[in-house]
């Protein structure tokens, strides 16, 4: 029975995964999701020959691109063999559509149903709120699972720490270990949104799952690891800019903070105007009054 329509879940393009997909390749992207799945929902088993992507060329989409499409993104195709599926429950091969297809049936054959003196109207109401309520229960359900899952892995991420065994292997293993190491917790921070970009947050079941992610992740000649370097690189010039700020009212002598010549101790607070004196005595800065 081929299906006329399909469920579409409100608020589907404001979803992390489909946000994350927007704001990366644009609606374009979210577009072409959607038309497969319109494509997918059509068939019987919800499965589609790769091969059969050639009739879905139009313009501005082509073959190559809608093939890249599915094997990019298996966050949200899979593919066995030569087919694929959508990822999402809703749209998979998995999903119950009894309710659906005898809907169908009734947008098909009216006259047989109105004929028909055993259908009982009663019946299909209370079946259809039943589906509705056990739809509901389904989903509220994922979304306290999922919120779970997700409150597990913010769990395992503040495990993760530097000081360890384990900490100073993953950073030697970047190739950056002294930048790494002292910016390990923004590293940390930077790689749960990647992880959670990618919706991989559901496969990490304990903490050694995600330290065995997070040394791939990092791993020298990996574009991981190449992009962490270069936002890493970033921040130490922001604050190297904000250290150059915040000492211009003195001078590096020798590796040895001074002002107007005179050495200051490593742990003198910054300069904090072009008039003001040390109190070598009570080690403050003052202002002398005219």
């Amino acid at each position: 029975m081929k299906t006329h329509w399909f469920k579409h879940p409100l608020g589907l393009s404001d979803r992390q995964q489909m946000a994350s997909l927007i704001c990366e390749e644009g609606m374009k992207a979210y577009g072409t999701y959607m038309y497969l799945i319109e494509k997918l929902v059509q068939e019987p088993d919800r499965k589609l020959q790769v091969n059969k992507l050639k009739g879905f060329v139009r313009k501005g989409v082509s073959l190559r691109y809608l093939e890249k499409f599915i094997t990019n993104h298996p966050d949200l195709f899979c593919i066995n063999g030569n087919y694929f599926y959508a990822k999402d429950s809703m749209f998979s091969p998995n999903f119950c559509e009894e309710f659906d297809e005898s809907l169908s049936k009734v947008e098909q054959k009216p006259n047989k149903i109105k004929t028909d003196k055993r259908l009982n109207n009663s019946e299909i109401s209370t079946s259809s709120r039943t589906r509705v309520r056990e739809e509901k229960n389904r989903e509220e359900k994922n979304h306290h699972q999922e919120k779970m899952k997700n409150n597990h892995f913010d769990e395992f991420l503040r495990g993760l720490n530097s000081h360890s065994s384990w900490g100073e292997l993953a950073c030697m293993k970047s190739g950056y270990s002294d930048l790494l190491m002292k910016y390990f917790d923004e590293a940390v921070k930077l790689f749960g949104q990647h992880v959670v970009l990618y919706g991989n947050q559901h496969q990490i079941h304990d903490v050694s799952d995600v330290q065995k992610y997070f040394v791939n992740f990092v791993a020298s000649g990996s574009r991981t690891s190449k992009e962490l370097h270069d936002k890493l690189q970033a921040l130490e010039r922001k604050r190297q800019q904000n250290n150059d700020n915040l000492y211009r009212y003195e001078q590096c002598i020798d590796g040895r903070r001074c002002y107007m010549g005179c050495p200051l101790p490593d742990d003198a607070p910054p300069r904090p105007s072009p008039k003001a004196i040390w109190n070598e005595r009570e080690a403050y800065w003052y202002e002398p009054t005219a």
